[in-house]
């Protein structure tokens, strides 16, 4: 089957795969254009699909679906506003939602999802879901050291949010602004952590005030310089997810070395087995706040 490169061409795109609708995501090594995207040119594989495949799972496994990352979220939104206006079929989007809630961007649209957080990591961060994946892994008796696994991560991501807090506003705040505080590709270098992980990693504050001293005459030149009076910012939710999934990461790694002798763990397989979990327990009584974001667009989504 051929398609086209016009909006006509997603609405095909179903039929190839057979199933019910084609899901366009974030992520991959590539980033493609609307026009290729309606000609069927996407990317194979992306963690994005991993985190929106158990979502979908969850909220509507009736549906048959097929994933297809198309790297750019500009590219995504284009989809979207179509998606928004009837002029496709069979076609969700699903994507991070950034800093749009703040902005007044998110499209309110049958079919358009976006994650609870500021991306798909802000969502699977929650203190709960790192102590399951421990409680999980770990060849020693649960029961025993869950209490202290719970206080240790209790305790340094409460210091970590405490050191964060206010450099994840004005993040923010840059970002509704078309500018940034933290770096997109070189974030990781703001955690610091030993190689060994025998210690909990900290957040670098002497290179965040650098940074922050360097943008300080970009910022001047951008007022007023405020978000909106009535903005609620919750930092594990709107924290750029890199870096806070960055940091939650390596904190599970000091906490398998030091408490629960489990072996070291790729990222992309704690985020694997994060979003599994996300997916499995959250309910109206645990994790509330998401599983109420995720199950009032998929109510929307099936009328």
């Amino acid at each position: 089957m051929n398609f086209t490169r016009t909006p006509a061409g997603l609405s095909n795109q179903h039929r190839f795969h057979r199933v019910d609708y084609v899901v366009f995501v974030e992520g991959g090594d590539e980033s493609f254009s609307f026009e290729q995207v309606c000609a069927g040119d996407t990317g194979k594989s992306s963690p994005d699909i991993v985190f929106w495949r158990h979502i979908f799972k969850r909220f509507s496994e009736h549906l048959s679906v097929v994933f297809k990352p198309v790297g750019s979220k500009s590219t995504l939104r284009r989809i979207a506003d179509k998606v928004a206006t009837n002029e496709v079929t069979h076609v969700f989007v699903a994507m991070d939602q950034d800093v749009d809630r703040f902005c007044g961007r998110m499209l309110d649209a049958k079919g358009v999802f976006y994650t609870w957080g500021y991306s798909w990591e802000n969502d699977i961060c929650q203190q709960d879901i790192l102590v399951d994946i421990v409680l999980t892994l770990t060849p020693m008796d649960a029961a025993t050291v869950e209490p202290q696994i719970r206080s240790v991560l209790s305790t340094e991501i409460g210091a970590f949010q405490k050191q964060l807090a206010r450099f994840a506003r004005i993040d923010v705040l840059f970002k509704t602004h078309d500018g940034s505080l933290f770096p997109s590709k070189k974030y990781v270098s703001l955690v610091k952590s030993k190689s060994s992980h025998s210690t909990p990693p900290v957040l670098d504050v002497s290179k965040l005030k650098t940074l922050l001293r360097q943008k300080r005459a970009w910022s001047r030149n951008r007022r007023p310089f405020s978000l909106p009076a009535d903005t609620v910012f919750q930092l594990n939710r709107d924290v750029f997810g890199h870096l806070y999934c960055t940091y939650c990461y390596r904190l599970l790694l000091h906490v398998f070395k030091t408490y629960a002798a489990v072996p070291t763990m790729a990222l992309v397989n704690a985020t694997a087995l994060a979003s599994s979990i996300l997916a499995k327990e959250m309910s109206s009584t645990q994790m509330p706040e998401i599983y109420n974001h995720y199950a009032q667009q998929f109510a929307c989504a099936k009328n």
